[in-house]
This record gives structure tokens, C-alpha cells and sequence, in this order.
């Protein structure tokens, strides 16, 4: 399968399960990547989170599938983007993969584009609490249904 084949929607419901229960969440300057099962379809999900910033909260999460698609990625508290249209997007933002384009559209957590494909899901949770807390949000909204407990590091933990 490829990124013209992708039924974006099915990636998007299947519940995921993290491979393993136990991970070091990354220190600034570091970055991870963290494996996930489909439970349906049995594909290999990636999730990275990245923290190869100056800034402290500044990070990336990001979910992959067939290695190197992005499906989601969330940005926090970065440089704004630019979509395809010449639309900017300010600060904090999600990508969703979007056919013939890939992750280069970004939405503000606000948009309705990102309200109608996560009914019901609270976008202001991704910008609320720790680094930690804002990465189980995001596995929420990726569908992951069980947890990664971290060993965290010194700049989160205090």
C-alpha cells in the first residue's frame, strides 16, 4: 500500500496499540519514536515526538504509517505555516494528511475542517497541562486506546 491507496478515514478510526508499555520521553534537543499496531488492518504506526528546539515547550508529535506518510502531526508553539492556498497558520496547529498533498495542510485548533473529522474531541486539551499530558491527548486522538508511562526527564518533571 501507498500514499495513493490510502483510505484515509479506516487509518483514522482503527484503534492503534503501542508495542511497548515503557519509554523514555525525550529531554530538549532529543527526539524518540514510539511503535504502534492496528488492531484491524495490523499496520505499523509510528509516533515520533520531537523536541530538537531551543524553545521548552515547543514540540512535535507526529503519527507515520507505511514508514514515512504522516497521517497527523501537532505542532506546538511554533512557527507559523503556510498551506498550499497561501493560507498562514499561527502558532499551534495540526497537520492531517490530505491526498495529493500529504501533511503540507495545517489547521488552527479551531477550524471546523478539524471538528468534523473528530466529533466531539477537545482540541484545547492538546495546549493544556505538561508535555507528557499533551502526547497521551494526541495518542487519544490518533486512537491509540492503551499508554506509554515515561520515564521523564528533568525539564518536564521540574
Amino acid at each position: 500500500m501507498d500514499e495513493e491507496t490510502i483510505d484515509i478515514t479506516a487509518i483514522l478510526n482503527e484503534e492503534k496499540r503501542f508495542v511497548d508499555d515503557h519509554a523514555e520521553f525525550p529531554s530538549l534537543h532529543e527526539a524518540i519514536k514510539l511503535s504502534g499496531i492496528g488492531q484491524v488492518t495490523q499496520y505499523e504506526y509510528l509516533i515520533d515526538i520531537n523536541r530538537k528546539y531551543c524553545q521548552l515547550n515547543r514540540i512535535t508529535y507526529h503519527q507515520r504509517v507505511f514508514t514515512n506518510t504522516t497521517i497527523i502531526r501537532f505542532d506546538s508553539d511554533t512557527k507559523p505555516h503556510q498551506n498550499p492556498d497561501g493560507k498562514k497558520i499561527d502558532g499551534t496547529h495540526i497537520h492531517v494528511y490530505r491526498h495529493g498533498f500529504g501533511d503540507s495542510w495545517a489547521y488552527e485548533l479551531n477550524d471546523p475542517v478539524l471538528r468534523r473529522i473528530w466529533p466531539g474531541f477537545d482540541f484545547s486539551a492538546l495546549t493544556q497541562g505538561d508535555l507528557v499530558n499533551k502526547f497521551y491527548t494526541f495518542a487519544s486522538l490518533c486512537n491509540f486506546s492503551n499508554q506509554v508511562m515515561f520515564e521523564v526527564p528533568i525539564d518536564i518533571s521540574g
